[in-house]
C-alpha cells in the first residue's frame, strides 16, 4: 500500500509519501499550492506534479499506483473528488487545509484546531462526528489574526505612531524590512500595486518578534491572540458542548511564543474545562493519516 498526503498552502507546499505502516518514504516541499488560485483541472494538473516528484524523490517508476491521496489546500472550502483526475491513485480527494491540520495536532481525535498560517481558521469535531469550521475568508475580507494582518496590522499602526508623535521600534523595522526610507515611501509603493499579500505576511514575524520590547507591536500581537480565541470560541459555542475538549494549534503565526500562550490562557478561561495541547504532528502528517484511513489502514 501506498498513500500520499499533501499540505497546500499560500506560501508553500509539504508532500508525504509512505506504506500501510506509515513508514516515510519521500517528503519535499514544493510551491505554494492552493484553491483559491487554481480552477479544479489546473488544479489536479499541479497536485500530479507533486505526486510525481514524490514517486521519483521514492524511487518509484513514474506509474506506480497510490492507492489514495489526499490534499489539504487553503481555499477548498467543499470536498473535491480528484479520484479521476489522472492522479494515478485509486482514490483521491481535495479538502479544507483545516481538515488535515486538525487530524495531525489531535491524531484524528475529537477537538478544535486553530490554523493561523498566511490566513487563519478553525476547525472542530467532536464526539458525535459534528464538523464546524470558522474563519478562513482570505485576507481581503477577514483571516484576522494570520500572518498576512498582522502584517499589514503592524505597519498601519507604525504610520499611527508616527502621526501621533510617538516612537516605536516598528518604523525603522518595517523600514528595513521593506527596504524603504520612510513610511510614505512604502505608501506610496503600495499604491502602485508593488506591495503583495506574501510580502506583508513575511513581515509578520519580526513584529511578533518585537513585542517583547515594544508596546505598539504587544498590542498588536495581543489584537492577534484575541482574534485568535474569538475563533476558538465560535467553533466551541457551534460544537455540542463536552468536557475536557481538546483544543490545539497550527501555522507558523503560533511560533510566536507569546502570543501562544496568551492564545492559550485566554482560551483556558473561555471554554469549558478545555484541554490546551501541544500538536502531535504537522499538517501534512494529518492529510497522510486521512489517506491511509482512505486506503483502508
Amino acid at each position: 500500500m501506498l498513500v500520499a498526503g499533501i499540505d497546500g498552502g499560500q506560501s508553500g507546499s509539504r508532500a508525504v509519501l509512505a506504506d500501510e505502516g506509515a513508514k516515510v518514504l519521500a517528503r519535499i516541499d514544493d510551491a505554494p499550492l492552493f484553491a483559491r488560485a487554481e480552477a479544479d483541472a489546473t488544479l489536479g494538473a499541479r497536485i500530479g506534479t507533486v505526486l510525481e516528484r514524490l514517486r521519483s524523490a521514492a524511487g518509484l517508476d513514474a506509474g506506480t499506483t497510490l492507492d489514495a491521496v489526499v490534499a489539504g489546500l487553503s481555499g477548498q472550502d467543499e470536498p473535491l473528488d480528484l479520484t479521476r483526475a489522472g492522479l494515478g491513485a485509486r482514490r483521491a480527494r481535495a479538502v479544507h487545509d483545516s481538515e488535515v491540520a486538525h487530524a495531525g495536532a489531535l491524531a484524528g481525535e475529537p477537538g478544535i484546531v486553530v490554523v493561523a498560517g498566511s490566513g487563519s481558521v478553525a476547525f472542530g469535531t467532536d464526539t458525535e462526528r459534528r464538523r464546524v469550521r470558522r474563519g478562513g475568508w482570505g485576507a481581503t475580507f477577514g483571516d484576522e489574526g494570520g500572518a498576512v494582518w498582522i502584517g499589514r496590522r503592524a505597519v498601519s499602526a507604525a504610520m499611527r505612531a508616527m502621526d501621533a508623535g510617538a516612537p516605536t521600534r516598528l518604523e525603522p523595522a518595517v523600514c528595513a524590512f521593506f527596504g524603504v526610507t520612510t513610511l510614505h515611501d512604502l505608501q506610496r509603493r503600495a499604491l502602485r500595486g508593488e506591495l503583495s499579500q506574501e510580502t506583508l505576511g513575511a513581515f509578520a514575524p519580526i513584529a511578533l518578534a518585537l513585542a517583547e520590547h515594544d508596546d505598539v507591536a504587544r498590542r498588536v500581537c495581543g489584537d492577534a491572540a484575541a482574534a485568535l480565541v474569538e475563533l476558538t470560541v465560535e467553533v466551541d459555542r457551534a460544537l455540542e458542548r463536552r468536557p475536557a475538549r481538546a483544543v490545539s494549534w497550527a501555522g507558523k503565526v503560533f511560533e510566536c511564543e507569546p502570543l501562544r500562550a496568551a492564545w492559550s490562557a485566554a482560551v483556558a478561561a473561555a471554554l469549558e474545562r478545555p484541554h490546551v495541547q501541544a500538536p502531535r504532528a504537522e499538517p501534512v502528517v494529518g492529510a497522510l493519516l486521512l489517506a491511509l484511513r482512505d486506503a483502508g489502514a
